[in-house]
């Protein structure tokens, strides 16, 4: 993983526990990308990790074509590890039907 890939977005603490967030920035459908992410996971473990894909995309990551998806490697290496998954982004199809009123 190169260096700067990964930052720390914030640090507090809640509830007299302290909280990392990190963030990786990836290039879709990239194999750099694909291991940096499996990389990132089996290293921090994190008790949750968040996906920038809604919920109908996700539903979709088991499709063949999707088998080179960084979701879907960062998926299955949370759930491999017993770490939650969340996922999170604005449906694409709402926003396309209004992006065209």
């Amino acid at each position: 993983m190169k260096r700067g890939k990964m930052e720390v977005l914030c640090r507090r603490t809640v509830g007299g526990d302290r909280s990392r967030v990190f963030l990786l920035g990836v290039r879709h459908r990239s194999e750099e990308s694909r291991k940096d992410v499996e990389t990132l996971v089996e290293i921090l473990r994190p008790d949750t990790v968040f996906l920038e894909i809604d919920a109908l995309r996700a539903c979709l990551l088991h499709k063949p074509e999707n088998h080179d998806s960084e979701f879907l490697v960062a998926r299955r290496e949370a759930t491999r590890l017993g770490i939650d998954v969340v996922y999170g982004d604005h449906n694409n199809l709402i926003c396309f039907f209004y992006h065209k009123l």
